[in-house]
C-alpha cells in the first residue's frame, strides 16, 4: 500500500509539474490559453495582464493608460502573490496604485521595481513622466534615455516628450549632458527636434554646443537643422551654427570678401551652404556628377526652371561672375543661363546676371551686391532652353570676383564660403 501512495503522490507531483512546465512554455505566446491550464504559475497571470495593459498602449498611441481594467489589476495581484519579484506584476500595481491618486506610493512602487529589473519599461517611463511634471528634468531624462536604448514600442512617444523638454527655458545644458553619452536613437532625436517649430532656436543651440565639443553628427541632419533655421527666418542662428560645424570655411578679412568659387565638386560644405538641386520636372533635370565634378543638366526644347540654388554669407560689392561650362552637347547655342541673387531677408533687394553658352567654356557677367542692409543672399541657377530639341551640358563652376572693395574702411566682413 506505501509502494501505491508513493508511486500516487509521485505521479499527482509529476502532473502538477509537467502542467505547471506547460503553462511556462506557452505563457509567452499565449497568456491567455497559459491561464486556463491548471497549476499554471505566476508568470502566466503576469502575461495576462501585460497582454491587457499592452492592448491598452497601443490604442493610447503609447502612453500610459490612465485608468487600469480591473481584470488587469487582478491578474497582477495573483501574479504577485505568487512570484512577488515579477517586475511586470509590480508595475501594474504602481499603475493602479497612481490612478487611485497615490502618487508617493506609486514612486516608491516603481523606484523599487527598476532596482528588480532595470528592463521594466513600464516603471521607467511612468518615472520619467512623473519626473518631467515635477520639472524634474535630469530624472526625466536619465529615465528616458535607457528607454529609448531599448528600441521598443514606446519609442517615437518618448521621443516626442523629449522635443517637448527641449522647449523648456534652461534644458539645454542637461540635453548636453544627456547627449554627449553615444546612442543609436540620437538621429530620430534630431529629426524630431528639427520637425518642431517651437523647439528649433534651442535645437540649434544645443547642435553649437555640441559641435564644440567634438560630437560628431550625420551631416543630413545638421543639413535638416540648417535649412530649417534658414527657412524660418533664422540667418544669424544658421550662420552661428555652421561656423561651429565649419570652421575651417571660414577665413577673416577686414576689407571685403574675397574671391568665391561656387563650384559643384562635393566637399566639406553642407546645404544650403552648398548647392540645392531642385526636384527633377518631365521637361528639366540636374543631379550632381561625383565624375565629372560638375552640375549636369538635362533640358527639353522650350523649357526652363531653376536647377540649383544656394546660400552665400557676408558678399557686398560689386562682383565679376564667371560661369564655366565642363562639357555640352550640340546645340547648346540658344541655352541661357540666368544667375539671380535674391536678399534672404528683403526679397525686393535682387540682381540678375545672364549668360549664353552657345559652346564656349566661360562667360562673364557683372552683379551688383552693394545693399548694405543685405548680408544672406539666396544665389539660383535657372537654365532656359530655346531651342527645338533636347540638350544636355554640365556646369562646372561658378566664380565671383570683386570690383568694388567692401565694406568701406573700418567695417569688417567675414567670407562664409571661405575661399
Amino acid at each position: 500500500m506505501r509502494r501505491w501512495l508513493t508511486w500516487g503522490a509521485g505521479l499527482t507531483l509529476a502532473a502538477v509539474s509537467g502542467l505547471n512546465s506547460f503553462s511556462t512554455a506557452v505563457e509567452r505566446t499565449s497568456p491567455v490559453l497559459a491561464v486556463k491550464i491548471p497549476f499554471h504559475g505566476g508568470g502566466a497571470e503576469s502575461g495576462a495582464a501585460n497582454d491587457i495593459i499592452r492592448q491598452n498602449i497601443i490604442e493610447g498611441d503609447g502612453l500610459l493608460p490612465s485608468a487600469i481594467p480591473p481584470e488587469a489589476v487582478s491578474r497582477a495581484r495573483k501574479a504577485f502573490y505568487r512570484e512577488p519579484t515579477d517586475t511586470f506584476a509590480v508595475a501594474v500595481l504602481g499603475l493602479h496604485t497612481a490612478a487611485n491618486g497615490m502618487q508617493l506610493q506609486a514612486q516608491s512602487i516603481f523606484e523599487a521595481n527598476v532596482k528588480l529589473g532595470r528592463r521594466q519599461i513600464i516603471s521607467q517611463a511612468w518615472l520619467a513622466d512623473h519626473a518631467a511634471r515635477q520639472n524634474d528634468l535630469t530624472a526625466a531624462l536619465q529615465n528616458y534615455d535607457l528607454i529609448l536604448r531599448r528600441r521598443n514600442a514606446a519609442s517615437a512617444t518618448v521621443l516626442n516628450r523629449l522635443v517637448q523638454l527641449l522647449r523648456q527655458e534652461n534644458s539645454v545644458p542637461l540635453f548636453v549632458r544627456l547627449l554627449q553619452r553615444p546612442s543609436s536613437w540620437h538621429p530620430e532625436f534630431w529629426e524630431a527636434a528639427t520637425s518642431d517649430n517651437l523647439t528649433l532656436d534651442n535645437a540649434a543651440e544645443l547642435r553649437i554646443r555640441l559641435a564644440g565639443r567634438g560630437y560628431a553628427l550625420d551631416d543630413r541632419y545638421d543639413s535638416i537643422l540648417l535649412s530649417k533655421l534658414t527657412l524660418e527666418g533664422k540667418f544669424l542662428m544658421a550662420e552661428m551654427l555652421y561656423r561651429k560645424l565649419r570652421p575651417q570655411l571660414f577665413t577673416a578679412s577686414s576689407q571685403t570678401a574675397r574671391r568665391a568659387d561656387l563650384s559643384f565638386i562635393r566637399n566639406d560644405e553642407i546645404e544650403p551652404y552648398f548647392w540645392i538641386v531642385a526636384p527633377e520636372r518631365g521637361d528639366l533635370g540636374a543631379y550632381m556628377n561625383s565624375k565629372s565634378d560638375g552640375l549636369d543638366v538635362s533640358i527639353l526644347g522650350g523649357a526652363g526652371g531653376i536647377v540649383a540654388r544656394r546660400l552665400i554669407t557676408d558678399f557686398r560689392g560689386v562682383y565679376d561672375a564667371r560661369l564655366t561650362l565642363a562639357r555640352s552637347s550640340s546645340g547648346t547655342g540658344a541655352i541661357r543661363i540666368d544667375l539671380t541673387f535674391t536678399c534672404a531677408t528683403d526679397s525686393s533687394i535682387m540682381d540678375k546676371v545672364s549668360f549664353s553658352i552657345r559652346d564656349k567654356s566661360s562667360s562673364t557677367g557683372r552683379v551688383n551686391l552693394l545693399a548694405p542692409q543685405c548680408r544672406y543672399y539666396w544665389v539660383e541657377v535657372q537654365a532656359i532652353n530655346a531651342n527645338r530639341d533636347a540638350v544636355d551640358f554640365t556646369l562646372k563652376e561658378i566664380a565671383l570676383s570683386p570690383r568694388i572693395q567692401s565694406p568701406p574702411k573700418g567695417e569688417s566682413s567675414t567670407n562664409i564660403m571661405g575661399q
